[in-house]
């Protein structure tokens, strides 16, 4: 399954609206993966878009659930 793991960088407003850069790994069908690796805009698309709305559930769990 590790090979199935994809781990990448994207730039979102974090909690205080500022940029943040947030460290997503997420585990992608292998062709997907392919995808990627051959750089298929595509399939980035979809990682992408994906990775922004965990990162926008988490920053909103976060809100709601104060450290």
């Amino acid at each position: 399954m590790e090979d199935e793991l994809v781990t990448f960088h994207v730039i979102e407003p974090g909690s205080t609206g500022r940029p943040t850069l947030f460290e997503v790994s997420m585990i992608v069908e292998l062709d997907t993966r392919t995808g990627l690796q051959d750089c298929d805009q595509e399939s980035w698309q979809h990682v992408i878009g994906h990775a922004k709305n965990l990162v926008a559930q988490h920053l909103d769990r976060a809100e709601i659930e104060p450290a």
